[in-house]
């Protein structure tokens, strides 16, 4: 189990440097909106190289939170079926 947990914690960390990926490119996208002020409507949100590696390249974001559930469900199954296996032949 400790080693499900030690996958988990490299998940883990996997999902705050995304997470910070994300921040960073609306704090990007808010500081040009904030230095065009007579036009901020023509600044491009969900346009450009930037916004395609933040949200597209893989791993995405969704593709790395669907591990943390899918990482704990193999866990648990290995630990009660062997338990269940160990119970059932002895």
């Amino acid at each position: 189990m400790g080693f499900v947990g030690i996958i988990m914690a490299i998940v883990w960390v996997m999902v705050i440097e995304r997470t910070e990926k994300f921040v960073l490119y609306w704090q990007s996208r808010l500081k040009a909106i904030e230095r065009n002020e007579e036009e901020p409507v023509k600044i491009p949100i969900y346009d450009g190289a930037e916004f395609e590696e933040v949200y597209f390249d893989p791993p995405t974001f969704h593709q790395i939170l669907i591990l943390l559930p899918l990482i704990a469900a193999v866990g648990w199954i290995i630990v009660f079926g062997t338990g269940i296996y160990l119970w059932i032949v002895t």
